[in-house]
This record gives structure tokens, C-alpha cells and sequence, in this order.
């Protein structure tokens, strides 16, 4: 423990110069549009200043990305814009429906089916705006595209194989229908009431370790809930490191 003492601050030295290099380089980024305001008398919209800033400071510090938002504005309708058969006054705030854009029939066969295999190959790349020529928006697109996106893909694959692997679900049918609204996201209106039922795990192999070389073990090494998750999967025999059986 002593070691650990003698290492902790020199440690978090470290961390905290890195962090105010980061803020302070972020925040130069936006100099320019301060000292042009001050120059012309104009006003600065400082709620949006420091959101812009906010975002660029996400970007580098978890996804080595360079937003550069301070520097790029908005895009915004500055002449008449013409949309089809739809007239779009300049000035005007445009928001794009996703729900209806991902089940238009325009777009898709069958919108409202169920079908993984429309996005190509189930052991193919996740479906995005990119590779659906921005028919499926899941997590926007463009500069401002949810810088979440790769995380929250690799968050529901992972969950959902450890789930899937050991239990069944299916719609109870108590409850109220599955129904979906909007806000900020699309979320159902009545939740997701699943009744739940053990798979039989007698024919199933245990989980192959990450690399052949790899030990068991080292996967869940210096993490308890992991090495708890691999032990419930292994099934009822195994003892828990948590203390349980």
C-alpha cells in the first residue's frame, strides 16, 4: 500500500495536467469568435458557446475526434429552399421525422417487419447512415451525429448475447401493448413487459476465451462483476467470487 500512496499523486499530477491541457487548448479554439464580438460590439450566445465546447472536449478526451464545433456553425436555411413540392421559407427550422424515415414504405419493403437480413448479412456491419444511404438514422448523422454511437452498438450486442444465451423471452400477455412515442428518443409508451424462461444449457459449450493463448481466467481478472457474469453463465455448479454458490 505504501507503493501505491507514493505513486497516487503523481498519478493524478499527471491526470489533471493532461485535463487542463485539454480544456485550455479547447477553449482557445474559440478565441476568435470572442474577439471578433469584441471587436464589433456584437454579442456572443454564450449558453451555445460553452454546449459547443462541451461537445468538443467529449469528442477529443473519449473518441480522439475534433468536432470543431466552436468553429462551424449550424447549418441554417438562409434563402428559400425548394424540397419537392415543398416550399421551405428561409430562416425556417427543419427537423427530420426518424420514426417516419425508417418506416416509410418509400424506403423500405415491409417497413414495419421484422427483418434483420434488409441490412445485408447478419455478420456484416451494423447498419448506419452511411451504408443505407441515410435511410436509417439510428444515431443521426453529419458533424453531429451522437459521438455515442460505436459504445451504445457494442453495449446492446454484448448485453443481449449474455442475456439470449441463457434465457428466452417473450411478450407478456397481461400487460399493456408494446406502443412507441416520441421525445428527445423513440421509447414505448407502456414499457416492455417480457416474461422470462431458463434455456436448456445442457448442449450449449461454454464461452471460448478472447484469443487461444489467453488463460481463462484473464478476462475477468481485476473486475468481480465480470468474473460474477462468468460464473452465472457457466451455470448453477459454479461457485460465484462474489461469495455466493
Amino acid at each position: 500500500m505504501e507503493e501505491v500512496e507514493r505513486v497516487k499523486p503523481r498519478t493524478m499530477g499527471r491526470f489533471v495536467a493532461s485535463q487542463v491541457a485539454l480544456f485550455g487548448a479547447s477553449a482557445q479554439h474559440g478565441l476568435p469568435q470572442l474577439e471578433a464580438a469584441a471587436r464589433s460590439g456584437g454579442s456572443v450566445e454564450m449558453e451555445s458557446f460553452f454546449s459547443r465546447l462541451s461537445l468538443d472536449i467529449i469528442g477529443k478526451a473519449v473518441f480522439n475526434y475534433d468536432f470543431d464545433s466552436l468553429t462551424h456553425d449550424d447549418p441554417v436555411i438562409k434563402e428559400d429552399l425548394l424540397c419537392g413540392q415543398y416550399l421551405v421559407p428561409a430562416g425556417s427550422n427543419l427537423f427530420i421525422s426518424v420514426y417516419n424515415l425508417q418506416r416509410s414504405p418509400q424506403l423500405w419493403d415491409e417497413p414495419d417487419a421484422f427483418k434483420p437480413e434488409r441490412f445485408g448479412p447478419l455478420d456484416g456491419p451494423s447498419p448506419s447512415e452511411a451504408n443505407t444511404d441515410f435511410r436509417y438514422l439510428p444515431f443521426g448523422g453529419g458533424r453531429r451525429k451522437c459521438v455515442g454511437d460505436q459504445f451504445a452498438i457494442m453495449e446492446c450486442t454484448v448485453a443481449l448475447a449474455v442475456l439470449l444465451r441463457r434465457y428466452d423471452f417473450k411478450p407478456d400477455p397481461s400487460k399493456p401493448p408494446v406502443g412507441v412515442t416520441t421525445g428527445a428518443t423513440i421509447h414505448t409508451s407502456a414499457g416492455l413487459h417480457m416474461l422470462v424462461n431458463n434455456r436448456d444449457m445442457s448442449g450449449v459449450p461454454p464461452p471460448l476465451p478472447r484469443s487461444a493463448g489467453a488463460p481463462a481466467d484473464s478476462l475477468t481478472t481485476g473486475c468481480p462483476h465480470a468474473a460474477e457474469a462468468a460464473a452465472v453463465a457457466a451455470g448453477p455448479s459454479a461457485a460465484c467470487p462474489m461469495g455466493g454458490a
